[in-house]
């Protein structure tokens, strides 16, 4: 009860810096650490965070003032169908302040990746050498992206979704959060390849979505046509896997035909060139833009010259 009582104490509080600021963006970013430090007092679950600071960051991402830029690549806005209009309002939200997380929904997702940063097991791929906690640091969808992908099943509405490299399953934890949060009975299907990262996160998602969140271990070329097959169309498809030229032409040609009318497609990291993983250039901007020239994508846009975007005919 008293912890309650704090928590509404902190509320009317917040209410009223809010309407003395007039709801200007550095207010509103003050007003976020309220609600987050409320929070945290009112759950009393700040003496079980690992990285209070991390923590905190990942909340602020997920509630503060967030806009976007975006550039089209392709096609125009038009109103010929409701998933055009929704798409529309998409983007406009991204370039205008896109709306925050569920609160709960955010805390939830934040301690799922705290947890994670006390798994100093070690772990070793081709050209790089850690730990589990250190990789999820440099892996995952945090705040930021996992506001987008949260985002676009709220206003897109996706109900069929599929992605396409799971990692720690926190971008999984957005998806099926913003299927739930809209009370869509939707379904999530995610193939990641590295065996660690996938007993991890199916394990979580299994515990939290059960039958709403299929995980699938292997790699998009040996999965995916299969996968496919068992779908009976996609509203929405996170490309989060091989980040090479080729890997985005090839899972794209794989997916493409199982996608609905009005889907939509993200593709992550569309500028990816990091040497600690390669040793030759990806190319992945070439290959993204041979998915942009595909017939069946009627809108293409860059967000922060880091994501891609595709609206499907």
């Amino acid at each position: 009860m008293k912890h309650k009582l704090l928590f509404k104490r902190f509320v009317e509080r917040i209410v009223n810096l809010v309407v003395k600021s007039g709801k200007d963006a550095l207010a509103l970013y003050y007003v976020s650490d309220e609600v987050i430090l409320a929070a945290l007092q009112a759950d009393g679950r700040l003496a079980e965070i690992q990285d209070p600071l991390a923590y905190v960051n990942f909340l602020r991402d997920c509630i503060q003032p967030l806009t976007f830029s975006v550039r089209e690549l392709k096609g125009k806005e038009d109103l010929d169908s409701v998933e055009s209009k929704r798409f529309a309002t998409l983007l406009f939200s991204l370039q205008s302040g896109l709306p925050p997380v569920d609160f709960h929904l955010a805390k939830e997702i934040g301690l799922v990746a705290d947890r994670y940063r006390s798994l100093y097991s070690p772990l070793e791929f081709h050209r790089w050498a850690g730990d589990t906690a250190l990789h999820v640091s440099v892996s995952s969808s945090f705040g930021k992206k996992g506001r987008l992908l949260f985002n676009i099943v709220r206003l897109l509405r996706s109900r069929d979704c599929l992605e396409l490299g799971t990692a720690y399953g926190l971008s999984a934890l957005f998806l099926c959060g913003g299927m739930r949060a809209i009370g869509v009975k939707g379904h999530l299907t995610t193939i990641e390849l590295e065996e660690a990262q996938y007993c991890l996160a199916s394990t979580m998602l299994k515990t939290k979505y059960a039958d709403s969140v299929t995980c699938i271990h292997g790699s998009t070329q040996d999965q995916l046509a299969r996968v496919v097959k068992t779908c009976s169309g996609l509203d929405f498809v996170f490309h989060d896997a091989g980040h090479t030229r080729e890997d985005y032409i090839s899972d794209f040609s794989a997916f493409v035909e199982s996608l609905r009318p009005g889907a939509t497609v993200l593709f992550d990291d569309i500028n990816w060139d990091d040497r600690r993983w390669v040793s030759t250039p990806p190319r992945t901007h070439e290959g993204w833009l041979e998915v942009v020239s595909h017939p069946r994508v009627k809108r293409a846009v860059e967000i922060n010259d880091e994501m891609g975007l595709l609206l499907i005919n």
